[in-house]
Order: structure tokens, then C-alpha cells, then sequence
């Protein structure tokens, strides 16, 4: 598939932002100033952005423990985003989910779950419903851990949901060296 010089454009801008904002996310957690513990999206840009860059809002995804880059690749308001981080009432969701379950309903952002493997009932739950409705698309992520769990070929089997896998050895606060495709 040929993607298009301003496709191109808006994948690497929201890479960019992924990678800036969770930089970010690092240094203030570092600095002491971050209120809960955080997962960074570092070194997995390209897996949100390469499935968000050809949905629209009214598209849905779940995500994992790992949900910032989903969200910035949804195009969330950093600002609440921000926010919601750092348990703030303006945040997203009003400060109560933290870094591990944000979600930004308004561009189709279903929510983080810190469960492994969690996401899969969002996202399957949102494909049955669209399914009635429209033609719309539905994503679902999930990190290398989660293939072991029976859900993921039980809801691969019952949807036409893209399952979208990362590796999560790849994070900075990861030790596993393992390669996965």
C-alpha cells in the first residue's frame, strides 16, 4: 500500500508526538512529580500510529497497560491527557484513571487496561455494537504477553476486529529480550 506525502506527514507528526510526549512522561516521572506509576509507549510509535493514521473518530480502539501512544495516535488533547496523568480533575477522565486507563471517548479511544490482555472485551464488545450500525472498523491492542491468553484466538475468531500486537520488550522498563512479530 502507498501511502500518500501528507499521510506521511501525519504518521510521522504523530510518531513524533508519541515519542516527545512520552519523553516527557519520563523525565517527570524521573523528577518525582508524576503521582501514579506509568508505562511508556517509547519504541512502539510506529504499531498506534500505522493502525490510527487509516481510522477516523468514529472508529474505536482498546488498548493496553501502554495507552498514551494509542491515545496520542487518536489524536487525545495532550492538555488532558497531561492532566490526566497526573490525576487531575480536568484530565480525561477527571483524574480517576491514571496513566494505565485513559481513555478519550470523543475520538473513539475505548481505554487503556492494565489487565493482560484486557483489551480484547472492549474491543470486541464495540465491534458487535458497530457491526449493528455501521461499517466502521474497530482495533484492539495488546502486548506480546497477552498471545498466550485464550481470548486472543477466541475473540480472533468471533470479530472483524484488528488485533494489533507489540512487543512490549521494547519499552524502557522492560528486560525481556525477546523478538516477536
Amino acid at each position: 500500500m502507498q501511502l500518500s506525502k501528507d499521510k506521511l506527514l501525519d504518521a510521522y507528526t504523530r510518531m513524533k508526538k508519541i515519542r516527545v510526549f512520552e519523553e516527557t512522561m519520563r523525565d517527570e516521572f524521573a523528577k518525582g512529580t508524576v503521582p501514579a506509576f506509568i508505562h511508556l509507549y517509547i519504541g512502539q510509535e510506529a504499531i498506534a500510529t500505522g493502525i490510527c493514521v487509516e481510522l477516523n473518530d468514529t472508529d474505536t480502539i482498546s488498548s493496553t497497560h501502554r495507552g498514551h501512544g494509542h491515545c496520542i495516535a487518536k489524536k487525545s488533547n495532550l492538555e488532558k491527557m497531561t492532566m490526566e496523568i497526573f490525576c487531575r480533575a480536568d484530565g480525561l477522565c477527571e483524574g480517576k484513571g491514571g496513566s494505565m486507563h485513559i481513555a478519550d471517548l470523543s475520538v473513539g479511544m475505548l481505554g487503556a487496561n492494565a489487565i493482560v490482555g484486557g483489551g480484547y472485551a472492549p474491543g470486541y464488545s464495540a465491534t458487535i455494537e458497530k457491526f449493528n450500525m455501521t461499517t466502521s472498523g474497530n482495533e484492539s491492542g495488546f502486548g506480546n504477553l497477552a498471545i498466550a491468553r485464550g481470548e486472543t484466538s477466541a475473540m480472533a475468531n468471533f470479530t472483524r476486529c484488528v488485533f494489533a500486537g507489540g512487543n512490549t520488550a521494547t519499552s524502557p522498563n522492560s528486560t525481556n529480550s525477546m523478538e516477536y512479530v
